[in-house]
């Protein structure tokens, strides 16, 4: 069993894939810290949204660095 620390370690530097996430979601153990994990990315997909928007109404190129980044973030 895990300590809440290296849970939120877990987390952060190696993700698991979603099916992985939803079949531990139930486990009260990991449901903070995927419930923190969700919210992180949600925020970081929200800012990359934004600025995919500011790029377009300024008719600028979109980089396919931030193209890849918005494609992971989805997933």
């Amino acid at each position: 069993r895990l300590n809440k620390v290296v849970r939120e370690i877990l987390f952060d530097f190696c993700p698991f894939s979603l099916t992985i996430r939803n079949q531990l979601s139930t486990n009260p153990l990991f449901s903070d810290a995927i419930v923190r994990y969700d919210r992180r990315q949600a925020q970081a997909k929200n800012r990359l949204e934004l600025l995919f928007k500011k790029l377009t109404s300024a008719s600028l190129q979109i980089p396919s660095e931030l193209s890849r980044e918005r494609n992971y973030l989805e997933k």
